[in-house]
């Protein structure tokens, strides 16, 4: 149901109201005068009420006059509801005497909110223009430093390439000096060589008599040398392994290829009064791994061949 505000002309005293109570008869709850009941009624002597202020245009009730104290009039102004041209009257004024805000002593709370909004306006703009001007140092920074980055890997680049010209230049010129030397030493140079073949074949009669042949990481290779270790060749989970087994004669060896490429080598003899059955001596690695890992797995490979899983 829409209402609205009634006003006392005699009194002020004011009252909401439904709408269909407008232009109906009666007394004031008050001040019990007769009074024509008027939506937008105006009270006739506002001298009456000097404790208040009316206002016609504080945007609280449409076009209704609003009776406010001053604590709430400066409360409005600084809430920005109502500006400069409002109408209102003073207390102590009569009928129909309505003056602007900006014509009242109040004038002064308008002006104060104006400067506020403006130096907020202000210090936006400031800000704004603050924030432009970090952004295009902060691009020019940028920019900057890539021009900077961009020289110094085109400098870079130049010393490089000038360095690996004066490596190749002292290069050929080393190359030169070789020769010329190679070139001055051939006569002495054929004489060495005819020398070097003849050791050469000495050593290999001997090699032959001698009916050993040693593989390339120097273990006897296996059928070659009957009276040589016997060397097993077996692939098992971890890698490849080679077992070079002198029985009682001295050291064994083992040489385990691991799928990982890590190439553990380790020696070994058999000990039968070991409860392995053998004595297991610290493996090398050809390169950082676990020292426990690595024992462990010589120890599988020796013990699984000694137990014959690799005839």
């Amino acid at each position: 149901m829409s209402t609205f505000k009634f006003i006392c002309p005699h009194c002020s005293y004011s009252q909401q109201l439904p709408a269909k109570a407008d232009g109906l008869q009666g007394k004031c709850p008050s001040c019990a005068e007769d009074v024509v009941v008027r939506s937008n009624q105006v009270p006739n002597r506002p001298s009456e009420v000097v404790a208040y202020w009316f206002v016609l245009s504080s945007g609280l009730d449409a076009e209704t006059p609003e009776r406010l104290t001053e604590p709430q009039i400066v409360e409005l102004i600084n809430a920005g509801r109502i500006g400069p041209g409002a109408d209102v009257l003073k207390p102590g004024s009569r009928q129909n005497e309505w003056v602007k805000l900006k014509d009242t002593h109040l004038n002064a709370y308008v002006e104060q909110v104006r400067e506020r909004k403006q130096l907020a306006m202000e210090e936006r703009k400031s800000d704004v223009v603050t924030k432009r001007e970090a952004k295009k140092t902060a691009k020019s920074e940028l920019q900057a430093r890539n021009e900077q980055e961009k020289t110094e890997f085109r400098e870079n680049r130049a010393r490089e390439a000038e360095q690996k010209r004066r490596d190749a230049e002292e290069n050929r010129q080393q190359q030169a000096v070789l020769k010329a030397q190679n070139e001055a030493q051939a006569p002495n140079n054929k004489k060495r060589s005819a020398t070097i073949g003849i050791v050469l074949i000495i050593v290999v009669v001997v090699v032959a008599l001698a009916a050993v042949d040693f593989a390339t990481d120097g273990e006897y290779t296996a059928g070659m040398n009957p009276f040589g270790p016997k060397v097993t060749r077996v692939t098992v989970q971890a890698g490849d392994a080679v077992i070079t087994d002198r029985e009682d004669t001295g050291l064994s060896h083992l040489k385990l290829t691991c799928n990982n490429r890590l190439v553990i080598n380790c020696d070994w003899k058999r000990n039968s009064y070991n409860d392995f059955g053998y004595d297991i001596y610290e493996p090398s690695v050809s390169r950082d791994y676990n020292r426990l890992a690595v024992m462990m797995l010589a120890r599988g490979v020796i013990a699984n061949y000694l137990k014959g899983k690799y005839d």
